[in-house]
């Protein structure tokens, strides 16, 4: 998982977005949501929508060391979590893999996809409305990408999917509330 940044209009008025965005290596599928911001409650809903979007939750989710996650780097991969980090962690019981300092090649699948959505799905820069239908634009465009071969992969994305889903935690009971608590 990671954020990345890219130009959008929202309203008629051209702003820098976060995009969230989870890949998952095997089938290759993404999910691509897009923010006002990087921030605690964005990160968490990103989470919330993406899981939905997939219909279950990875066993083991790889990140940076952001500030929204990690208080302290410790030796290796030892680290100190935030207490949000670990209220998300806790209600959907994935693992987390946090990478050595200054590797982001350790989760290389995702920067991948990052710049794919961006350059995919944000060039030329595209206006909306509202975020609420940027955020519809991106579902779809992940949705229409699952059709695509990757060179080197057998099957289609969503083919592959599948595969995955099999091995997805499922959903909680209650959906996550995406909010700092104080």
């Amino acid at each position: 998982m990671d954020f990345g940044f890219a130009e959008v209009a929202i309203g008629g008025k051209q702003v820098k977005g976060a995009f969230y965005t989870m890949a998952l290596p095997y089938s290759g599928a993404m999910f691509m949501c897009g923010f006002p911001r990087e921030c605690n409650e964005t990160f968490q809903q990103g989470h919330v929508d993406a899981f939905s979007y997939f219909g279950g939750v990875p066993h083991r989710i790889t990140y940076d060391n952001t500030k929204i996650a990690v208080i302290a780097v410790g030796r290796g991969r030892e680290r100190t979590l935030t207490r949000e980090f670990l209220r998300l962690q806790s209600h959907h019981l994935f693992e987390h893999h946090f990478c050595r300092v200054r590797r982001p090649n350790e989760k290389g699948n995702v920067e991948g996809d990052v710049k794919y959505g961006r350059n995919n799905f944000l060039v030329p820069v595209p206006g909306f409305d509202s975020w609420a239908a940027l955020n519809a634009y991106l579902a779809e465009r992940c949705r229409t990408d699952m059709q695509r071969q990757q060179r080197g992969k057998d099957g289609t994305i969503a083919q592959r999917l599948q595969t995955d889903l099999a091995s997805f935690l499922p959903l909680p009971a209650q959906q996550f509330e995406a909010r700092r608590i104080e």
